[in-house]
């Protein structure tokens, strides 16, 4: 037992003797870099900002029925003289048709975007009762609500901008619409905040118009601070 502590005692000599005692100036640059680094880190910290976004759900619905067009029944299409998704002046001629020996007109009721909901052009029979065209009104108005958690009761607030990305509209894509918060949040009994919100208009972020004619869902965000880094570390 007493040959092997020798012996352990005789390794750790040697050991010392070829690592030797480190230099001092190793040690003060060492100590010198590591206030150095933590001046930078601080220093950042005081410039650097964390945003905290909140996100929620959002539904929207809008308020105006579409208006749909039908022709009589076994008419028979003349002249198709609008695209599908173009936006059509009140007044403006759709398609031209005939019944009998009668060539007819039709004419847009209202200002808006039109749907052409069937395949269209010359000498197709239109055989049963249906809409061809649907047109979404250019003056649409929405019912926006939105479903936060309940932490937003004290964070978002009446003429908060937000931005809106639609679930059947990739962001990517087509961008973000920006809509703009009307009441303040209010608890429902399983602690959400429910908010109503105005929908600017459905042009997106990216010029992208959305044609939102049913209920559409998607996601809502905005920034509900931007606090330095250094104070939100202080405040954890």
């Amino acid at each position: 037992m007493e040959k092997i502590e020798n012996d352990i005692n005789l390794t750790n000599n040697e050991v010392k003797d070829i690592l030797g005692t480190p230099p001092k100036w190793i040690l003060r640059w060492g100590n010198l870099l590591l206030l150095l680094i933590i001046i930078i880190v601080m220093t950042g910290s005081i410039f650097i900002r964390r945003p905290e976004m909140i996100v929620g759900n959002i539904e929207i619905m809008p308020l105006k029925k579409e208006v749909g067009i039908s022709v009589p029944f076994n008419t028979m299409i003349d002249t198709v003289l609008i695209n599908d998704g173009v936006f059509v002046k009140q007044g403006e001629r759709l398609l031209r048709y005939r019944n009998g020996n009668n060539l007819c007109t039709v004419m847009a009721p209202i200002a808006g975007y039109a749907t052409v909901t069937q395949l269209l052009s010359r000498n197709i029979l239109i055989d049963r009762d249906s809409t061809i065209i649907n047109i979404d009104p250019s003056n649409q108005e929405y019912a926006v609500k939105g479903t936060f958690p309940g932490t937003a009761i004290t964070k978002i607030y009446p003429g908060q901008s937000l931005q809106i990305n639609i679930n059947n509209y990739p962001k990517e894509d087509f961008g973000s619409l920006i809509a703009t918060v009307i009441t303040k949040p209010v608890l429902d009994s399983l602690g959400n905040a429910l908010i109503t919100i105005q929908l600017n208009n459905n042009t997106t972020d990216h010029g992208k118009i959305l044609p939102i004619r049913t209920l559409d869902r998607g996601t809502g965000y905005t920034m509900v601070s931007n606090k330095r880094l250094i104070m939100w570390l202080l405040s954890k």
